[in-house]
């Protein structure tokens, strides 16, 4: 919602979770009442939000638990340094990507978090430094992203992670990878011959 103003888009995983658990009605209902970065529309965020365990794990939280003040205050942090982010970076060619042409096998799935003019971006606000897991998922979106040959990932040289609780852009030019790191990468990881 940050990026494209578009509830539905936002909080689509919450809602297909909120389906699933035959509470799409419930979903909607708290999805009416997120508008801008005030307090209700925060506490109402985190509600919908837990429908995504559904989705992602199959299973209902025990309970929707309310932000504490402290919380929906750090939450308005995040949201404020992201568009503070989004500023600085120009404009998004793209968000919510999937890989169609480029899935194998192995890699089925996967969906990227958006692309700026020459970078495959992710947002992670991990108490930790990027970890390799994360990096090596960048890099498999990356050359997923190539092999999908869509035209939006021609101008792809770098791959970017933004960590709003820490306010610190991670950046790095897939150009000076090394090659038989990327090619052990297609191979054995993503499953590409």
């Amino acid at each position: 919602m940050v990026i494209n103003q578009d509830k539905e888009k936002s909080f689509a995983i919450s809602l297909t979770g909120a389906k699933l658990a035959g509470e799409l009605q419930t979903a909607e209902s708290l999805l009416k009442e997120i508008n801008d970065n005030d307090d209700l529309s925060i506490i109402k965020a985190c509600q919908l939000v837990n429908y995504d365990m559904v989705y992602r794990a199959g299973s209902m939280p025990k309970e929707f638990k309310i932000p504490d003040q402290d919380t929906i205050n750090n939450i308005k942090s995040l949201i404020n340094r992201s568009l503070s982010f989004f500023n600085q970076i120009g404009e998004v060619k793209m968000d919510g990507f999937t890989f169609e042409g480029a899935y194998t096998s192995i890699i089925d799935t996967g969906d990227g978090d958006f692309l700026t003019e020459d970078t495959l971006w992710d947002f992670k606000v991990s108490k930790q430094l990027p970890q390799k897991n994360s990096t090596l998922q960048l890099v498999i979106y990356y050359l997923m992203g190539k092999a999908s040959q869509k035209p939006t990932f021609e101008n792809i040289r770098y791959i970017g992670i933004y960590n709003p609780r820490f306010n610190q852009i991670y950046k790095y030019d897939m150009t000076q990878a090394d090659s038989e790191m990327i090619e052990t990468i297609q191979k054995r990881v993503i499953g590409y011959d």
